[in-house]
């Protein structure tokens, strides 16, 4: 796995977690996630997708809503078509239920202190459960650093987890959002009404809420 070093979205314990869990199923037998080094990031296929969707979208003077986006790509190459799964609420999952059956921690096997923000490379194995290997960089002499999450007593057994919703139902927007956008309705074509007719509204939340981040690492203790 390769990702940037975006600590809210991809170098924090919910993505440990993530591959703990997919290891513990049976999934894998090993993962090993690396990121680039900073200034490095450039990573040619993708970057090459990217741009036959980006040559796609420059042909289209408007885009009404998201199912649009979704044709886009679809259309955007003759041959070595992408394959679109659309993400429908009832499709995402919590893994608090992993990450609650582990302890958070930096500190290696050997009292090693270790900040994640640094780390090159994550490895998990199978072999090696309720576990992580870091490396600091992409040096092949460097020696993979254990640190344990198991939590004291009783062995957990992840692949009995049961992953739960991670919503109850279709996501809500605040009111004033809502507001907003529903007012452009007057420039957008009416078959495309429906869709910002059907959002749910949250009547509670005003919108002026931050929004809430992933878990960045910073309190892996």
């Amino acid at each position: 796995m390769y990702s940037d070093n975006c600590s809210g979205q991809n170098k924090n314990f919910n993505m440990l977690s993530l591959w703990q869990y997919l290891i513990a199923q049976g999934k894998f037998t090993e993962v090993t996630h690396k990121f680039p080094v900073s200034g490095h990031t450039m990573m040619p296929p993708c970057d090459r997708d990217f741009g036959d969707i980006e040559r796609k979208m420059r042909k289209r003077r408007c885009i009404y809503a998201p199912s649009e986006y979704v044709e886009l790509v679809k259309e955007c190459r003759t041959k070595n078509q992408f394959k679109v799964i659309e993400m429908t609420t009832d499709k995402f999952v919590s893994l608090d239920s992993v990450a609650k059956m582990m302890t958070k921690r930096t500190v290696t096997s050997n009292k090693e202190k270790i900040d994640f923000r640094q780390v090159s490379q994550f490895r998990m194995s199978s072999n090696k459960p309720l576990s992580v290997e870091v490396k600091l960089s992409h040096d092949d002499s460097e020696q993979w650093k254990l640190i344990s999450f198991q939590k004291r007593g009783r062995p957990v057994k992840l692949q009995e987890v049961q992953l739960l919703p991670l919503y109850n139902g279709p996501k809500r927007i605040a009111k004033a959002k809502i507001d907003d956008v529903r007012s452009l309705c007057v420039f957008i074509p009416p078959i495309h009404h429906d869709f910002y007719n059907n959002i749910v509204v949250d009547e509670q939340n005003s919108g002026a809420e931050p929004t809430e981040l992933m878990d960045d690492g910073s309190d892996v203790d």
